[in-house]
């Protein structure tokens, strides 16, 4: 069965839950539904599984027991994601993502403050990810044209014996270096920021290069703008960070990688407060 921890959306989980249901022979339709809740309308069970129409608290339980939610975290962080998306307060919904976040668990290693050697070149987490595709056991040369762009075969070296130090990068008895954990999280303390800004800035250069010299078809660039109040703000950041978590948590599930990519988002202001100018 599919993973509720997985999604961020309650529509998502249903669509794919429905679907998975179907093929075990299960009756889930909308009439089917509607007969097991009470409710006399079938196209009102359609518009609370597509999100437009509201899933009450009373009839939250048996719609959770219809579609097989019955481990009490699992019921806890559905009824968060139905809250979420049923909520207009903007004070509101940053209080449910916080508790959305705090359930669906954290991956990988955390980054501590006596490894933030790790963030002083670009280049030393691209090669620990390099190590998680490609074995290597001493060819510098060739490890340095791996990434991109080339680094020489000295920077190359450095990096191994760095990340070895770090214990982020292990040699095991045949002598090949391998990634410790598929998934690296930074302890963004008050004391790293500029250590980790120095890291994002190196890593703002590279997008530079991405654009400059990769084909459309081998990145992806975009940009939104947009005014926002100061909530409205906090929001996205927190939805940002979610977003984050998601891609963490495909990249942890693909078993089939053969190419290290790295993530800039970037969300920032391009005016002055302008909320007194403008009353």
């Amino acid at each position: 069965m599919n993973n509720l921890f997985d999604y961020r959306d309650y529509r998502d989980f249903l669509k794919d839950r429905i679907a998975e249901l179907k093929k075990a022979r299960i009756k889930v339709s909308c009439r089917a539904i509607a007969a097991e809740l009470g409710i006399n309308s079938a196209g009102h069970v359609s518009q609370m599984i597509n999100g437009t129409a509201v899933i009450t608290d009373a009839i939250l339980p048996a719609f959770m027991a219809i579609f097989q939610i019955t481990k009490k975290n699992e019921q806890e962080y559905f009824a968060l994601l139905v809250r979420y998306h049923q909520t207009g307060p903007m004070n509101e919904k940053r209080e449910l993502l916080k508790q959305i976040a705090g359930k669906s668990g954290k991956r990988g290693v955390k980054v501590s403050r006596d490894q933030y050697e790790f963030y002083q070149k670009w280049y030393y987490a691209a090669i620990r990810d390099i190590l998680d595709i490609a074995p290597f056991s001493g060819d510098y040369k060739e490890l340095a044209r791996m990434v991109e762009p080339a680094i020489t075969p000295q920077e190359a070296r450095t990096a191994i014996q760095i990340l070895e130090r770090l214990g982020m990068i292990i040699r095991d008895d045949a002598g090949v270096y391998r990634a410790v954990s598929k998934i690296l999280e930074a302890d963004f303390a008050e004391d790293s920021r500029v250590v980790l800004s120095g890291y994002a800035d190196a890593m703002i250069t590279q997008a530079h290069h991405a654009l400059n010299h990769m084909e459309p078809s081998q990145r992806s660039i975009s940009w939104a703008g947009f005014s926002a109040s100061e909530a409205g703000f906090e929001l996205i950041r927190d939805e940002i960070r979610l977003f984050r978590d998601r891609i963490m948590e495909i990249v942890e599930k693909d078993t089939e990688a053969s190419r290290v990519y790295h993530l800039n988002i970037h969300c920032f202001p391009l005016s002055k407060d302008l909320g007194k100018a403008c009353k």
